[in-house]
């Protein structure tokens, strides 16, 4: 009988120190991979520029991100901080260094080869239409970062009126003759002008920029150079109007500004030491990846595209002034 009652306590002393070590902190090959979720730093013209401060993860409805080792994909939810969790998490393994792909929003798992943005971003459908990734990333076990970039380009526009009366609440612009909109080739902008658009180039004789006027008059501008807009990229417009009728001209942008939009939190910035193959690079050329698409209108056109100079788009006559 004592025989028996030692070998039930040294039984019972080994289930209870094999449980102690599966609650207990575990090495790399053991432990589970925790992700921090920042933005990599827009370079634009060879400079590099901080992101502003509403470049992070506030403010969002849906937090599913999608991360994907060897394979496989699994959801992850971040935070306002860009900590990334999960209910079913990867692990290292015997691993120190993991390859990592991500993208949001999760879309079910699938990343869309080329993104699809909102017809109407006069709300929140701009903020629906902003698309992330990380590609293939090198991510080391003593550094779990992970950096998004912008799949979109952003266009700002500046209003400058010498009409009374005319502002950014009372004109509706819209972008035309756009590929990858939910529904049909235009969108609405926000109230300020901004607009996220899928990377592409624009042909010369493109129809490209509709305003309405408060009395309803409505002019359209048509490109006379061919428009190359790349991702992660932000173009400005300064639209002028007048008697006269509207005026407008592009410029390239130092950084990505949403300084104005509506989203509030801390910023988030990731520079890791990713090697060549990994780093962002928007520099001077705005060169974009495979996924670039071209528009060309019926009437053609030609046109070399400058993006060291400023573009002068020509004023064309009211579609309809009754």
């Amino acid at each position: 009988m004592i025989k028996g009652k030692f070998l039930l306590t040294a039984v019972l002393a080994l289930f209870l120190a094999s449980c102690g070590d599966d609650e207990a902190p575990q090495g790399a090959d053991g432990a589970e991979v925790k992700f921090t979720a920042g933005f990599v730093p827009m370079q634009t013209a060879g400079a590099d520029t901080r992101l502003t401060t509403n470049d992070n993860w506030a403010g969002l409805a849906d937090r599913t991100v999608a991360i994907e080792i060897d394979g496989i994909v699994k959801p992850y939810t971040v935070d306002e901080m860009g900590n990334l969790t999960s209910s079913d998490p990867f692990y290292w393994g015997d691993k120190t260094e993991l390859t990592v792909n991500a993208w949001y929003p999760y879309n079910e798992g699938v990343k869309p080869e080329i993104p699809v943005v909102k017809a109407d971003q006069s709300g929140s459908g701009y903020w629906e239409s902003d698309h992330l990734e990380v590609v293939t990333q090198d991510v080391p076990f003593s550094a779990s970062d992970i950096s998004f970039r912008h799949r979109n380009t952003q266009i700002v526009c500046d209003l400058n009126s010498t009409l009374p009366g005319v502002s950014y609440n009372n004109i509706i612009i819209k972008y035309l003759n756009l590929q990858n909109v939910e529904k049909g080739t235009v969108v609405r902008a926000t109230a300020k002008g901004k607009a996220l658009i899928v990377p592409q180039t624009i042909t010369a004789g493109t129809e490209f920029m509709e305003v309405t006027l408060p009395d309803e008059r409505t002019y359209t501008y048509i490109l006379e150079e061919d428009l190359t807009l790349g991702q992660g990229i932000a173009k400005g417009m300064e639209l002028e109007v007048s008697e006269d009728g509207i005026n407008v001209t592009f410029k390239d942008l130092s950084s990505w500004d949403m300084s104005e939009d509506s989203l509030e939190g801390n910023t988030i910035e990731n520079k890791p030491e990713m090697g060549t193959d990994n780093s962002w690079n928007g520099g001077a050329s705005e060169e974009m990846d495979g996924n670039t698409i071209e528009n060309k209108p019926v009437t053609g056109g030609s046109g070399a595209w400058d993006s060291s100079k400023s573009e002068d788009w020509e004023e064309k006559q009211p579609i309809d002034e009754n």
